[in-house]
C-alpha cells in the first residue's frame, strides 16, 4: 500500500517539524505546496530520490549531529524516517487531505478581544483561527503540538489547557468565527474541551 501523505507524513511533520518549519530556516512544512517548494537550503527533496533528498539528509543526521532534525527534540525514529523514505521514493504525491482531520468546530459572531482555551485528551496536533464572518478570509492563526513527553517546541502534554488572547487589528470587523480543528490525533479526541471569553 502506498504511503499517504496527509495520513502518514504529516503527521511526522506536525508532531516534529512545524514548531520550528513553519516559520524557520525560509522552509514551511505546513502544506505541501510550501514542502515542495523549499527553503532556505534549496529544494527540500527530489520525488523519487530520497537518498539524495536534503529532508532526509537533514533527518538522518548526515549533515552532522549539529544539524540532525528536529534541533532540540529526538531524533525521528527509524520508522518515521522509513515513512518519509517511502513516500518520496514512490513519488511524493499528495493525497485525501481529509484523512487528517479528527475532530473539528467552529464558534460563528464571537465578539472580540477574546481568549481561547482548549485541551485535547491525547497526543494531537491543533489549529485554531479568527475568520471573517462573511468573507471567510483568515484574519489570525496558530498551530500547537501536545504530546507525551513535550518537546522543546510543543505546547505541552496531553490534557493542559492551552491559552491564546486575540485582540482585534485595526481592519477587522467586530464580530469574527473561531476555528478549532484537532489532526493526527493518536487515539479519538473524544475530550476536546474548548472554552471561549470576552478579554
Amino acid at each position: 500500500m502506498p504511503v499517504s501523505f496527509y495520513g502518514d507524513v504529516t503527521p511526522i511533520f506536525a508532531m516534529h517539524c512545524n514548531g520550528c518549519h513553519g516559520e524557520a530556516g525560509g522552509l514551511n512544512l505546513r502544506s505541501y505546496r510550501e514542502l515542495m517548494r523549499g527553503g532556505n537550503s534549496g529544494k527540500t527533496l527530489i520525488a523519487g530520490d530520497a537518498e539524495n533528498s536534503l529532508i532526509i539528509q537533514f533527518v538522518e543526521g548526515r549533515r552532522g549531529e549539529a544539524h540532525r532534525m528536529p534541533i532540540g527534540g529526538r531524533p525521528l525514529t527509524p520508522r518515521q524516517i522509513e515513512t518519509l523514505r517511502r513516500w518520496i521514493d514512490e513519488g511524493a504525491r499528495a493525497d485525501d487531505p481529509g484523512r487528517a482531520i479528527k475532530w473539528a468546530t467552529r464558534r460563528e459572531s464571537v465578539r472580540i478581544p477574546i481568549q481561547i482555551q482548549c485541551r485535547v485528551n491525547t497526543s494531537a496536533y491543533l489549529t485554531v483561527a479568527v475568520v471573517h464572518p462573511v468573507t471567510g478570509a483568515t484574519l489570525w492563526s496558530q498551530t500547537a503540538s501536545v504530546k507525551s513527553p513535550p518537546e522543546q517546541n510543543d505546547a505541552g502534554p496531553p490534557g493542559k489547557w492551552l491559552t491564546w488572547k486575540v485582540r482585534p487589528e485595526v481592519e477587522w470587523p467586530g464580530i469574527v468565527d473561531v476555528k478549532l480543528s484537532v489532526e493526527h490525533a493518536s487515539a479519538p479526541a473524544e475530550s476536546v474541551e474548548i472554552r471561549i471569553e470576552p478579554l
